[in-house]
């Protein structure tokens, strides 16, 4: 998982991640508490096949916390950064 992202009451925002021949799956997760003892499930799960370039998710709604489910399954590429506005 990314860090825990907080939106500060903010209705809508935008992550945004730059990839590396990255191939896995993101998702973008939230939650009203900051340790995501409940937490739900914003976007589905987004699959990536070596990926290099600049992904983003734009999010309408309340979501207090945020964070990435990140599951890399390539051994050369990664997630080399994520932008939170």
């Amino acid at each position: 998982y990314s860090s825990t992202i907080p939106t500060l009451n903010q209705r809508s925002f935008t992550i945004q991640m730059i990839f590396e021949s990255f191939t896995g799956t993101i998702q973008l997760i939230g939650s009203a508490t900051s340790d995501f003892s409940l937490p739900y499930d914003i976007t589905a799960i987004q699959p990536f096949t070596d990926r290099t370039g600049t992904e983003g998710f734009s999010v309408d709604g309340y979501h207090p916390y945020v964070r990435l489910m990140i599951v890399n399954t390539s051994v050369i590429g990664d997630v080399t950064e994520i932008l939170y506005r």
